[in-house]
C-alpha cells in the first residue's frame, strides 16, 4: 500500500511511501539535512525511491536489509526541496516490466514476446519467448502444463521462477479487475531487460485466500561481454501457496506431493532448481505444521523464498549469470570420456569408464553411472573412473550423471559414453 504522510516541518516536505509493514516511516531534522526512518522485518530488502513527480522514480542509495539487532532502518536524504516524494519498496521484485498482461484466466499464455535484446540460451539465439500463466517462459511456443515436472522429465526448454497452477481469475481485494500476470522490456541499472510479473497471484481453482507474488527479469550483459550474454533473476515478494488445488486433493493450497519447482532447463544436458523444488513447504513465507496442514505463525527463514538469496545479497533474490550460452558458476562441467576402444578385440568383456568433471567451486557434487541401451555391469557406479563389464560382441551406451549442490541451486548435468562393437 502507499501511505502519504503530511507535508512535515517549514511545509518543505512531502513524502510518499510504499510499505506493507506496520510502523510508519518518519522523517527527522539531521544537522542541515534530513534522515528518513522506518521499522524493518528481518531478512526482507528495502530500497528507497525519490521522485518529483510520482511518475518517474529515482533509487535513493543502495538496497538495505532489515535484520534482528537492528530493526530499524535509515537513510540521508539531504536537503528536500519542495514536493519531492520518497516511496520505499519492501521485498526483490524490480518496478515496471507491465506494458502488457494475459488474459485473466487458469492456464493461459502469451503471443510471442519480444525480448528486446539477443539471449543466447539452449544452443540458440533467442529474441522471443512465450510467457505462460504458470510461472515460467519457454521458447518454442506457449506452455499450459499446470503441475510442476520433476527436473529430468520437463518437456521444454524453460525458465521458471515457479511452475504451479497459477489461478487469476478471481481477481483478490488487492487487485482490480482484471487481474493479470504482467510482462515487457525495461531497463535495470540502466542495462535493457525484459521481465515478468506475477503480482498478488492465486491458485486454482480460482482461489485467493493465499497469494504470491513473484518475478522473473532477463537482463542484457553483452556490454563488455559476448553477444547473447544475460543474467536471469527470480525475485520473490510473498509466497503463500505453491501447489494449486488440481494437484493437490486437499484443497489448501499447500504441497501435497507436486509441490512448485523453480528452476532452469536448457533440455540439452544442463538443468538447475532452486533448493526445495517439488519439497512440500519449503517454499513458503511462513512455517506450516504438516499434520494440521495450518501456519505454526513461525517466520520461514531457513527455506522460504522470500528469506534466501543466490549470488547476490538480496533476500528473495536469485542471480544466475548466462556467458557464451551456458551458466557462468552455476554448471558441472562433465565429459564421460573417450569412446572404450571395443574393435581390437570384440570378444573382449572387461573396459574401464574414465568420466573427468569440474563442479562449481564449493559445492558439493555426487556421480552416477547408468546403463542407458544394452547390458552391462558398472562396478563402482558412483566414481568418475570405474571398471565395467559386457558380453562379448555386444555393444552398449552409459550416461555419467552429476548432481551438485551450489549456493541455493542443485545443478544437473549429463554426458553420455558409447561402447561400440559394431562390425566396421
Amino acid at each position: 500500500m502507499k501511505i502519504f504522510l503530511p507535508c512535515l516541518a517549514f511545509g518543505i516536505v512531502c513524502t510518499s511511501l510504499q510499505v506493507s509493514f506496520a510502523n510508519s516511516p518518519t522523517i527527522e531534522p539531521s544537522g542541515q539535512n534530513f534522515m528518513l526512518y522506518w521499522q524493518a522485518d528481518h531478512l526482507r530488502p528495502y530500497q528507497v525511491e525519490t521522485s518529483l513527480d510520482l511518475e518517474n522514480w529515482m533509487n535513493l542509495g543502495p538496497v538495505q536489509i532489515g535484520n534482528f539487532s537492528n530493526p530499524t532502518l535509515g537513510i540521508l536524504v539531504g536537503y528536500v526541496p519542495t514536493k519531492l516524494f520518497y516511496r520505499i519498496r519492501q521485498g526483490a521484485v524490480r518496478p515496471g516490466f507491465d506494458s502488457n498482461n494475459l488474459t485473466s484466466s487458469d492456464d493461459s499464455g502469451s503471443e510471442e514476446a519480444t525480448i528486446g535484446f539477443p539471449i543466447n540460451f539452449a544452443n540458440q539465439t533467442w529474441n522471443t519467448v512465450w510467457v505462460n500463466n504458470n510461472g515460467n517462459i519457454t521458447f518454442n511456443d506457449f506452455y499450459n502444463r499446470w503441475t510442476p515436472l520433476p527436473i529430468a522429465s520437463t518437456e521444454t526448454a524453460m525458465i521458471a521462477p515457479f511452475w504451479a497452477d497459477v489461478d487469476t481469475r478471481n481477481p483478490p481485494p488487492s487487485r482490480p479487475s482484471p487481474w493479470t500476470v504482467r510482462y515487457g522490456q525495461g531497463t535495470v541499472e540502466g542495462a535493457l531487460a525484459f521481465g515478468v510479473n506475477w503480482a498478488d497471484v492465486g491458485y486454482f481453482l480460482g482461489k485467493t485466500d493465499k497469494l504470491n507474488t513473484f518475478q522473473l527479469v532477463l537482463i542484457d550483459r553483452s556490454a563488455g561481454n559476448s553477444a547473447g550474454d544475460f543474467d536471469i533473476e527470480f525475485n520473490y515478494n510473498q509466497i503463500g501457496w505453491n501447489e494449486g488445488d488440481h494437484s493437490n486433493t486437499l484443497d489448501d493450497g499447500y504441497g501435497n506431493g507436486r509441490a512448485a519447482r523453480a528452476l532452469i532447463t536448457d533440455k540439452l544436458g544442463t538443468s538447475m532448481e532452486v533448493r526445495g523444488s517439488g519439497v512440500n513447504f519449503d517454499f513458503l513465507d511462513e512455517v506450516i505444521n504438516p499434520n494440521t496442514r495450518t501456519s505454526t505463525g513461525s517466520k520461514n527463514y531457513s527455506n522460504g523464498l522470500i528469506y534466501r538469496a543466490h549470488r547476490n545479497p538480496v533476500p528473495g533474490r536469485y542471480l544466475i549469470r548466462y556467458r557464451n550460452g551456458v551458466p557462468l558458476e552455476d554448471r558441472v562441467i562433465l565429459d564421460a570420456g573417450p569412446d572404450p576402444t571395443a574393435l581390437i578385440n570384440p570378444q573382449r568383456t572387461a573396459f574401464t569408464l574414465r568420466g573427468t568433471s569440474i563442479p562449481p567451486q564449493g559445492s558439493t557434487t555426487s556421480y552416477l553411472w547408468t546403463v542407458v541401451q544394452g547390458s552391462a555391469t558398472i562396478s563402482s557406479p558412483n566414481l568418475l573412473t570405474t571398471a565395467i563389464s559386457l558380453p562379448s560382441f555386444q555393444s552398449a551406451t552409459f550416461k555419467l550423471s552429476a548432481v551438485s549442490q551450489s549456493g541455493e541451486m542443485t545443478i544437473y548435468s549429463e554426458d553420455t559414453v558409447i561402447l561400440d562393437r559394431a562390425v566396421p
